[in-house]
C-alpha cells in the first residue's frame, strides 16, 4: 500500500486468482476510505511456466543453493505473489515476486523459492516485462550465514539515501520443512517456523540504476523517439570506463542528421562514473530549441548508461 503522489490517491495491491494462481489486482482510494473494486493489474504467463521450469532445473542442480524438499515436475507452477508498485520519474516501477512452485506439501501449501523482477507502466494498467524478464533480486547462496536464501519479500518502494537506492526486504532462509510440521490435538497439521529463520534486509542500488544501455569497444548509439524540447539543460546518470567516453547529439526528428552546432565533435566528453553530470555543446544551449521537436543521440564506449533528463 502506498500513497501514489503524481495521481493524488492511495494505491493497493492485493492477491486474487488469476489465470496461473495468485494474481495482482489494485484497488486505490481518494480518501483511504472508499476503495474501487479490485481490477487486475498483472499475472504470470506462460513463458513465465517454462522459466519457472528452468530455474528450478538450475536449482536442483547447484549445491550453493538451498535444497527443494518437495520436488514434483507435474505440479510445478509459477504465480505472483505480492507486487509492490510506485511512481519513480515519471512512470511506475513494479518489483513483482514470482513464486517458483516445486510441488505441494502435506500441510496444503507448496515447497520452492521466489525471485524478483522489474515491470514498468505509465498507466497503472498496461505494463511492460524489463530486460528480458531477468530476475533484478532474488535468493542469496546458503553457507555463510545468510537468511534470504528461500524467500525474498521486497517491501513498498526504494528510499533515497544520497546517490543510492536502498531496497528493504525480509528474508526466510527455508520454506518448507516436515521436521515444522505439528499436529493439533484435534488432528489438523499446522507448520512453525524454526528459530532465527528470518530476517529484515536492505539491498543498495546506485540512483537510476534499475537498467543500464552498456557498450565495450565497440561504440554504442541511443537515438530517441522525437520529443518535444521543454528545458534549458541535458543531464546523463553514466558510468563510463577507463579508455571510454560519452558524448551527444541533437539530431531533426525525422532522421538521423544532428543539427548544426549539436555534433557529437562540439559535445561535451564525459568520462568516469557520473550520477548526474552535464551535457553541452560549445557556444550552444539547448534553450535555443526550446518548443521544438527533436531527437537525442548518445554516442558511447566502455560505459553503462542509465538514465538521461532535461530540466530548466
Amino acid at each position: 500500500m502506498i500513497y501514489d503522489e503524481q495521481g493524488g490517491r492511495y494505491l493497493a495491491t492485493v492477491k486474487q486468482e488469476g489465470p496461473y494462481g495468485r494474481a495482482v489486482y489494485l484497488v486505490e482510494s481518494k480518501d483511504f476510505n472508499q476503495w474501487t473494486r479490485p481490477k487486475l493489474m498483472f499475472h504470470a504467463d506462460g513463458e513465465d511456466q517454462l522459466a519457472s521450469r528452468r530455474r528450478i532445473a538450475a536449482r536442483l542442480t547447484d549445491p550453493r543453493f538451498a535444497p527443494l524438499t518437495i520436488n514434483r515436475p507435474a505440479d510445478y507452477n509459477t504465480d505472483v505473489y505480492n507486487m509492490p508498485i510506485y511512481h519513480y520519474e515519471g512512470i511506475y516501477i513494479g518489483t513483482p515476486m514470482f513464486f517458483n512452485q516445486s510441488g505441494p506439501t502435506p500441510i496444503g501449501n507448496s515447497d520452492g523459492f521466489h525471485h524478483v523482477e522489474l515491470v514498468t507502466s505509465r498507466d497503472l494498467v498496461r505494463w511492460e516485462r524489463v530486460a528480458g524478464r531477468a530476475q533484478f533480486m532474488g535468493d542469496d547462496f546458503v553457507g555463510h550465514g545468510a537468511y534470504d536464501t528461500t524467500q525474498f519479500i521486497p517491501a513498498n518502494r526504494p528510499v533515497r539515501h544520497g546517490n543510492e537506492l536502498w531496497f528493504y526486504h525480509s528474508g526466510a532462509k527455508t520454506r518448507f520443512q516436515p521436521e515444522n510440521v505439528r499436529t493439533a490435538p484435534d488432528g489438523s497439521k499446522g507448520y512453525m517456523s524454526r528459530p532465527d529463520s528470518g530476517a529484515i534486509y536492505v539491498s543498495r542500488l546506485r540512483l537510476d540504476g534499475f537498467v543500464s544501455l552498456d557498450a565495450d569497444e565497440l561504440e554504442g548509439v541511443l537515438l530517441t523517439r522525437p520529443m518535444a524540447v521543454k528545458g534549458r539543460r541535458i543531464f546523463v546518470n553514466a558510468d563510463v570506463k577507463a579508455g571510454g567516453r560519452l558524448r551527444a547529439e541533437i539530431c531533426e526528428p525525422r532522421g538521423n542528421q544532428p543539427l548544426e552546432g549539436f555534433t557529437r565533435e562540439r559535445s561535451t566528453v564525459i568520462t568516469g562514473d557520473q550520477i548526474g553530470t552535464e551535457v553541452s555543446w560549445a557556444g550552444k544551449n539547448l534553450g535555443e530549441l526550446a518548443g521544438q521537436s527533436v531527437r537525442l543521440r548518445l554516442v558511447f564506449e566502455r560505459a553503462e548508461l542509465y538514465a538521461f533528463w532535461v530540466t530548466d
